[in-house]
C-alpha cells in the first residue's frame, strides 16, 4: 500500500506535466491541423532557461516562471515561422512531419552547443524543498507545487479561451479558419499566438519537471513523446482529453516503474497507446473526423 500511495502521488504530479505538454500539442493542432514534433524541445528549453534564471541568476520562482513563459513564447513564434513557411510553400501533404522534426533537431543542437549548455546534466533544486507524510507515503512539496501551478495554468487557459478576444479568435480559427478569415479574424496572427501559447505552456512544464530529473538538451525527446501519447490517448482536438490523457500516462508510467522490473514503464505506456488506437482510433474523447 505504501508503494501504491507513493506511485499515486508521483503519477499525478508527472501526469499534470504530460497534460500541459499534451495541451500544447492540442493548441497547435486545432489551429493548423499539424502535430508539432518539436513540442518536447520547448520543455527542454524551459527547463534549461529555468535553471539559468533560478540557479545561476538567483531569480525568485515567480519571476523565473514569467521569464521562462516569455522566452518560450518568443521561441514558439520563431518556430511558427520555421515550420509554417516551408509547409505553405510545399505541395507535399505531409511536409509538416519533416519540418517539425527538423525544427526539433535545430533547437536541440543549438541548445547543445558549447557556448550555451553543451551536453551536461544540470541539477535543478526543488521549487519548495522538503517532504510531508500522507499515512505511510512520503510526498514532496515539489509534487504539490507542480499540481497547484498546473491546475492554475489549466484554469487560466480556459478563461483565456472563453473571456478574451484572442482566445475567442483562436477558437473560431480552430473551428474553421476559412470562415474565421472571412469574418475578419487575422488567421496567421492567431496561428502565431497559438504557437506562442503552446510553447509557453511546455516551457513552464519544463521548469516544473526539471527538479524531478536532470535538465539537459536530450530531455525533451522522451517527455515530448509521452505528451504525444497523452494527446492521442485523450483525443486530438479535445482539451479535456489532453488533461485526462496526461494523467493516465503519468499514473501508468510511475505505477509500472514502482511495481514492475526496470524498463517496463515505457513499454506499458506505448503498449496502451497501441491498444487504445486499435479499439478507438480517435482516442477517448476525440471525435471522428478530427484528424
Amino acid at each position: 500500500m505504501t508503494v501504491f500511495w507513493q506511485a499515486l502521488a508521483s503519477g499525478i504530479a508527472v501526469g499534470v506535466i504530460y497534460a500541459l505538454i499534451a495541451l500544447g500539442f492540442n493548441i497547435i493542432f486545432q489551429t493548423t491541423r499539424i502535430i508539432n514534433f518539436a513540442q518536447g524541445e520547448f520543455v527542454m528549453i524551459g527547463a534549461l532557461v529555468g535553471y539559468t534564471l533560478t540557479v545561476v541568476l538567483g531569480w525568485p520562482i515567480v519571476l523565473a516562471l514569467a521569464g521562462v513563459a516569455l522566452i518560450s513564447a518568443l521561441v514558439g513564434m520563431v518556430s511558427e515561422r520555421l515550420i509554417m513557411l516551408p509547409i505553405q510553400r510545399s505541395s507535399y501533404r505531409y511536409s509538416w512531419i519533416i519540418t517539425t522534426l527538423a525544427v526539433a533537431i535545430i533547437f536541440r543542437n543549438l541548445m547543445g552547443t558549447e557556448w550555451l549548455y553543451g551536453r551536461e546534466d544540470y541539477r535543478v533544486p526543488p521549487l519548495i524543498p522538503g517532504v510531508f507524510f500522507i499515512g505511510p507515503a512520503v510526498v514532496a512539496y515539489q509534487q504539490v507545487i507542480i499540481l497547484v501551478i498546473a491546475v492554475v495554468l489549466l484554469i487560466l487557459i480556459e478563461v483565456f479561451y472563453r473571456r478574451t478576444f484572442f482566445g475567442k479568435a483562436i477558437r473560431a480559427t480552430a473551428f474553421n479558419y476559412n470562415i474565421a478569415g472571412l469574418m475578419g479574424i487575422p488567421v496567421p496572427m492567431m496561428i502565431r499566438v497559438s504557437f506562442a501559447l503552446s510553447a509557453a505552456l511546455s516551457g513552464i512544464a519544463g521548469v516544473l519537471v526539471a527538479p524531478l530529473i536532470f535538465a539537459n538538451v536530450s530531455m525533451g525527446i522522451l517527455i515530448g513523446l509521452k505528451g504525444f501519447v497523452a494527446i492521442i490517448l485523450g483525443g486530438l482536438g479535445s482539451p479535456r482529453g489532453a488533461v485526462i490523457g496526461g494523467l493516465i500516462v503519468g499514473l501508468l508510467d510511475t505505477s509500472v516503474r514502482a511495481l514492475a522490473p526496470e524498463g517496463w514503464g515505457n513499454f506499458i505506456v506505448f503498449g496502451v497507446l497501441a491498444l487504445v488506437l486499435l479499439i478507438r482510433p480517435t482516442g477517448l474523447f476525440g471525435k471522428p473526423g478530427a484528424h
